[in-house]
C-alpha cells in the first residue's frame, strides 16, 4: 500500500517514470500477499499514468487487467470507474 502511495504522490508532482517505479515495486507484492483489491489498484494506477503519458495500448492493457480482477470481486464501483 505504501509503494502504491508513493506512485500516486510522484503522478500527482508530474513524475510519471518514478510513479512506474513505485507502482512496478507494488503489483508484485500485492500478488504474493493475495490482495486482488490492491494489485487492482495499482494496476489502474499504473494505467492511468501511461494514459497521461499518451501510450493508449499500454493504458488499455492495465485498464482491463484491473477491471478483470474488480470483475472477479464483483465491486461494481470501481468496475465503472475503470470502464469511464
Amino acid at each position: 500500500t505504501t509503494l502504491n502511495n508513493i506512485g500516486r504522490v510522484y503522478d500527482s508532482l508530474g513524475d510519471k517514470q518514478q510513479a512506474l517505479e513505485f507502482f512496478k515495486q507494488s503489483l508484485p507484492l500485492s500478488i504474493e500477499v493475495g490482495d486482488r483489491y490492491l494489485q487492482a489498484t495499482t494496476l489502474s494506477n499504473t494505467g492511468k499514468v501511461y494514459l497521461d503519458l499518451g501510450d493508449k495500448q499500454q493504458a488499455l492493457k492495465f485498464y482491463n487487467q484491473s477491471l478483470t480482477l474488480y470483475l472477479e470481486l464483483g465491486d461494481k464501483s470501481r468496475q465503472a470507474r475503470t470502464l469511464n
